[in-house]
């Protein structure tokens, strides 16, 4: 669950969780604020078409034959979605002066994202994102791994792109790959959410180095596991009776920190 915010910079959310509880702690809304900045251009549009689900390693795989082109650029933010309907999120690219350079496939206006109809507990995905950095240029470069496909890639550079910060650190090698994640996140309550919630729950994965999780060393990185009965890229209005559940999972030890399971705000 993200911000509200448009355009090509990382939103700050403004979400606030009830008492002191696990998030505050870690830290972990950070790491979700960093999460689809570029795709919050208007509200989804939803149909019916389900993707076939690949796993992070996979898919990153896929990713790293357009990003290996650019030979200074490293993996520094990956995010997998498991949707329960077919969505069109728009691309809304507002900053003067941000350079909008397409890779692969048509100019970037908007990225299409299957549902899911497998198991959410199973760590794949239809679609995956990976933002990587290339401080030769001061650009990022954005890939979209869709059913198995590189579908859309783009760069962003310029001054207008506010929050393009390309100082930060790639990730670490060596993470666990994402069905370990969510095998972990299902023993410390993603599997009793999804008891509670059997459909219409909206997953996303994220794997960041950024903002790591209290009591995680520096550079080991953090997969962030949230499971939703609201939209994913949307904060609900309020009184809409939705449910999250997010937790942080040390990305090169696989040990979790706190989990949360709170409504949505």
């Amino acid at each position: 669950m993200l911000s509200d915010s448009v355009g090509p910079s990382f939103p700050r959310r403004s979400r606030t969780v009830s008492g002191p509880g696990p998030l505050a702690a870690l830290g972990l809304a950070v790491v979700l604020c960093l999460v689809l900045s570029i795709v919050l251009g208007a509200i989804p549009r939803s149909s019916g078409s389900a993707g076939k689900g690949i796993d992070f390693r996979g898919a990153l795989a896929i990713a790293s034959s357009v990003a290996n082109r650019y030979g200074g650029a490293y993996l520094d933010l990956a995010s997998g979605y498991d949707l329960p309907n077919f969505t069109v999120e728009p691309f809304n690219f507002t900053g003067n002066g941000c350079s909008v350079t397409s890779l692969v496939g048509p100019d970037p206006r908007e990225v299409v994202i299957p549902a899911f109809g497998g198991d959410l507990m199973s760590g794949l995905a239809p679609a995956w994102w990976f933002w990587y950095v290339d401080p030769s240029t001061s650009s990022v470069i954005n890939v979209y791994v869709i059913d198995g496909a590189v579908t859309l890639a783009f760069s962003l550079s310029g001054a207008g792109c506010l929050a393009l910060d390309t100082s930060t650190p790639p990730l670490a090698a060596g993470v666990i790959d994402s069905p370990a994640a969510m095998s972990v996140a299902t023993q410390v309550g993603a599997g009793g959410f999804m008891t509670a919630h059997p459909t219409g729950v909206s997953l996303t994965m994220t794997l960041a180095n950024l903002m790591t999780p209290a009591g995680f060393g520096p550079g080991e990185g953090a997969w962030v596991v949230d499971l939703t009965t609201g939209s994913a890229f949307f904060t609900p209005p309020p009184g809409s009776g939705c449910s999250e559940f997010t937790v942080g999972i040390n990305a090169t030890t696989g040990v979790p920190g706190p989990e949360s399971t709170y409504p949505c705000v």
